[in-house]
C-alpha cells in the first residue's frame, strides 16, 4: 500500500488538467457560445463582486462596517499579479496566458502600468518618481476640469480642498505630496526595510567590489538617530567594505530655517573632517530625482567654503580611479593598490594626481 500523502501529491493537478481537456473538447464540438453553469455572458456577477469588494475597501471602517461613508476613508494600493494570466473558461479552468507583468495603482482602473508608466523610462526601469508623474498625468486626463481634479486629489490624498487648490497646478509639489502620502513611511506603498525585503549591506558591498566599483556610504544630515554617532557608524560600514562617503551638500546648507540650517551646516563640517581623517574620499552631487532640483551643486555658496576643497579632492580621486581602470591599470581597491601604498592617505594622493592629470 502507498502512503496516503504520496497518493494525494501524485494526483495533484490531474483533475484540473482533465477538466481543461474536457472543456476544450466540448468547446470544439458545441461552440464557444454554449452556456453551462452560469457562464452566460449576460450573467454579469464578477464585476459586481469586484465593485462590492472595492466599496468595502475604500469606504468601510476597520471592522468592515459603515461602508456608506460619503468619501473614501483610506488609500488602497491595488496590485495585479499578471505574471501568468488566465484566458477563456475562467475562473475554474482558464488557459494560461503568460504576460510577465505586475501592475500596481491607487485606483483599480486609473493607471495602466504598462501603458502609462513603463514608457516614461527609456531603460524600462521606472522609479517612484515616474509613478508620481503618471498619476498626475492620468488625473489630468480623467478630470480635465480643475475643480473636479482638485476634489479628486483632496479625497485621494486626505488633504483639505483649500490646501489642495494651491498644490494641484504645481507639478513639483503635487508629485511630492503623492509620493509622501503613498510611498513614504506610513503610505500604502511603503515597505518597511527588513532582512527579507532589502539586501544586506555586506552583500551590496560585495557586489560593488565584484564589478570593480567602490562601496560608498551615504550621509544625510546628521540629525537622525542612526547618524548621531557618525564615528561608530562609519567604522561599522568600513568594516563591511565601504571606502568612500557620499553627501548631498544642498540638503545641508540651502535651508530657509536659520536654526535648522546652523545645525546641519555644523554637522556637515564635522562629518567632512571625520571622513578626511579616515581617508574616505567624499563624493558629492545633487539628487536629481524630482522636478526643479539643481543640475550641479553651488560650490560658491559661502556655507560650503570650508569643505569645497575636500569635495574637489574626492572628485579627483574618483576620476583617477576611473581613468586608471579604463586604461587597463589598477583600480582604487585593487590588490595592487592594497600592496603598493603604506596607508590610505598615500593611496588617495596617488589617485588624486591621476585625476588631476586627466
Amino acid at each position: 500500500a502507498y502512503p496516503a500523502d504520496l497518493v494525494k501529491h501524485a494526483g495533484r493537478g490531474v483533475g484540473t488538467r482533465l477538466v481543461r481537456a474536457v472543456r476544450r473538447f466540448e468547446t470544439a464540438t458545441r461552440g464557444s457560445s454554449f452556456v453551462r453553469s452560469g457562464n452566460w455572458h449576460g450573467n454579469r456577477t464578477t464585476w459586481r463582486m469586484c465593485l462590492d469588494l472595492n466599496r468595502c475597501l475604500y469606504y468601510s471602517d476597520a471592522r468592515g462596517e459603515h461602508w456608506d461613508a460619503s468619501g473614501p476613508v483610506r488609500t488602497v494600493l491595488t496590485v495585479v499579479d499578471g505574471i501568468v494570466a488566465g484566458e477563456g473558461g475562467g475562473p475554474r479552468a482558464p488557459r494560461d496566458r503568460p504576460l510577465g507583468v505586475i501592475l500596481a495603482a491607487l485606483d483599480p482602473v486609473a493607471l495602466d502600468y504598462a501603458r502609462d508608466v513603463l514608457p516614461l523610462s527609456p531603460s524600462g526601469t521606472p522609479t517612484e518618481r515616474h509613478l508620481c508623474f503618471a498619476y498626475e498625468a492620468k488625473a489630468e486626463q480623467v478630470y480635465p476640469d480643475l475643480i473636479e481634479r482638485t476634489h479628486y486629489w483632496a479625497g485621494k490624498l486626505d488633504t483639505p480642498a483649500a490646501t489642495m487648490e494651491a498644490i494641484v497646478s504645481d507639478s513639483k509639489n503635487l508629485q511630492a505630496l503623492i509620493r509622501s502620502k503613498t510611498m513614504k513611511r506610513g503610505g500604502a506603498g511603503y515597505m518597511t526595510p527588513t532582512p527579507e525585503t532589502f539586501p544586506m549591506m555586506a552583500d551590496v558591498n560585495a557586489f560593488v567590489l565584484s564589478i570593480g566599483g567602490i562601496p560608498t556610504a551615504t550621509w544625510l544630515d546628521g540629525t537622525s538617530a542612526g547618524e548621531q554617532d557618525i564615528e561608530e557608524l562609519l567604522a561599522l560600514q568600513m568594516a563591511s567594505g565601504v571606502a568612500a562617503l557620499n553627501i548631498v551638500p544642498d540638503r545641508n546648507w540651502n535651508i530657509d530655517d536659520e536654526a535648522v540650517k546652523a545645525v546641519k551646516v555644523a554637522n556637515l563640517y564635522k562629518v567632512v573632517e571625520i571622513a578626511n581623517d579616515l581617508g574616505l574620499p567624499i563624493i558629492v552631487g545633487t539628487e536629481m530625482n524630482a522636478p526643479g532640483l539643481k543640475f550641479v551643486d553651488s560650490f560658491d555658496a559661502p556655507e560650503l567654503a570650508p569643505v569645497v576643497d575636500s569635495f574637489l579632492r574626492g572628485a579627483y580621486i574618483l576620476a583617477g580611479h576611473t581613468r586608471s581602470v579604463l586604461a587597463g591599470g589598477h583600480g582604487y581597491l585593487s590588490d595592487w593598490a592594497a600592496a603598493e601604498f603604506k596607508d590610505v592617505h598615500a593611496k588617495n594622493d596617488h589617485f588624486y594626481q591621476i585625476g588631476q592629470d586627466a
